[in-house]
């Protein structure tokens, strides 16, 4: 039986161990909105949201290559700009790798969904979508750009993509 194909996220040469800046979008499972609400042009989190906030804070603990820059939780998503720093998979075997851009995402996913299914003794809940989008920043001109755009993305709630009521 022909299965259909799942489109390819990432670019297939590009190695996501790589140091550089990496834009990311994660949304939550169906796009509902479980993580707060957009009041007057401002984000409220709820307690999902302030889950979902620590954990993104807590990656440069958790990995000493990441470093975070700007993030906003939206009520349904997440965009972050993340920062892997170090030599890259390829290191001395006494030093630890750099993750992958992807293992850095899964473990967000993962350690958010169990606080947020603990809070509310859900067991096996999906709280996010498959996968996730990301873009690798190529320059200090688009940086600023995405920059922008997640500040600004609470008070365009209404016009965002991902808007639901």
């Amino acid at each position: 039986m022909d299965y259909p194909q799942r489109k390819r996220m990432r670019l297939s040469e590009y190695d996501y161990t790589t140091e550089g800046a990496y834009f990311v979008t994660i949304c939550s499972n169906k796009r509902l909105p479980i993580l707060g609400r957009i009041t007057d042009g401002i984000m409220i989190l709820n307690s999902n949201g302030k889950i979902v906030r620590e954990s993104w804070l807590e990656l440069p603990i958790i990995y000493s290559s990441v470093r975070i820059d700007m993030f906003v939780v939206m009520p349904n998503h997440f965009h972050g700009i993340l920062f892997l720093v170090g030599a890259g998979s390829s290191g001395p075997q006494d030093k630890p790798m750099t993750p992958s851009l992807s293992t850095v995402i899964a473990h967000f996913k993962h350690c958010t969904t169990t606080k947020i299914n603990d809070l509310h003794h859900a067991i096996h809940t999906k709280r996010w979508q498959r996968g996730f989008y990301e873009h690798v920043v190529r320059n200090e001109e688009e940086i600023y750009k995405i920059r922008e755009y997640i500040q600004n993305n609470p008070m365009k709630w209404q016009i965002d993509r991902y808007y639901s009521n």
